[in-house]
This record gives C-alpha cells, structure tokens and sequence, in this order.
C-alpha cells in the first residue's frame, strides 16, 4: 500500500531534527492522527543520515510519558515509557547503521540504531488531571525541556 509512503512524504516536507511541542488537543486537532485530549504531544522528524541525533528529556514524576520511533514507511521499531526508563532524565542518541560506530555506548542512557535514515519521533505525557491549569502547565514545561541536537 502507498498510504505509510504518502503519510511520511508529507511529513518530510517539514524541518528534520527539530522537536515540534503540541499544545492541548482541540477538535480541530490533526497533527496526530485520533489524538488523545488527554495526551501532551510532541513530533520530531528526524534525518540520521550524515550525523547522530541526540534528545534529551525530562520524564514527568508520576504520571505516563512515551518516546516512540517510526521508520520511513511508518512502521513503529522502538518505543520506551516512564516505567521502562532507568531514569527521569534520558540522554538518548539514534545513529543511522552507517554510523553506529562513531557514538560511544557509555556517554548516553541508550543508543537507539535507526531502523531508517529518516523517520519520525512522537513523545506523549498524560495529564492526569485536566482540570487543574497549574497541573497542564506544568507538564507542558516539563514537555519543553525535551531538545535535541545532532552530534
């Protein structure tokens, strides 16, 4: 089927290697497809093909928080959740094949090995309480201090 290729060259169209922070889901909401309003959500579009990416995040005390790596034709190959991290402020690097070697194993929390030169990055926080402002706020400056950087 054409439909994961349509998906990623529209995405590709956009900025590689710079994370794009949603903000609360509306109705109108489309940047993910079926958005959750519960769910903060940020994008990544990422190109591996001449340097390693490195993220940094910050994983929120007490509440679910997600990283997930699509490949080029839209097929999920990682994934990690705030039960799975050894810790709640992640140094990760993705390498394309070519250049797993140029990253040494112990300056970061994982090393993540591309499935594709390109692909796409979703990170997802849950607020747990939408109804408190003070609560989303805080999520959504613990979402802003997710960053990245190419090596």
């Amino acid at each position: 089927t054409s439909i994961p290729g349509i998906i990623m060259h529209v995405a590709f169209k956009r900025i590689y290697n710079r994370i794009d922070y949603g903000g609360l889901v509306t109705s109108e909401s489309r940047g993910v497809v079926a958005p959750s309003p519960d769910l903060l959500y940020s994008g990544l579009r990422y190109d591996v093909s001449e340097r390693p990416l490195k993220i940094d995040a910050i994983i929120p005390q007490d509440t679910y928080w997600s990283m997930s790596l699509f490949n080029s034709r839209t097929d999920n190959y990682f994934s990690l959740n705030d039960v799975q991290a050894k810790s709640k402020k992640l140094s990760i690097v993705v390498v394309s094949k070519n250049n797993r070697n140029a990253v040494s194993d112990n300056k970061y929390d994982k090393i993540i090995e591309a499935d594709s030169d390109k692909g796409i990055i979703i990170f997802r926080i849950l607020i747990d309480n939408l109804d408190s402002k003070d609560r989303v706020s805080e999520l959504q400056k613990i979402q802003r201090q997710t960053t990245c950087s190419l090596l």
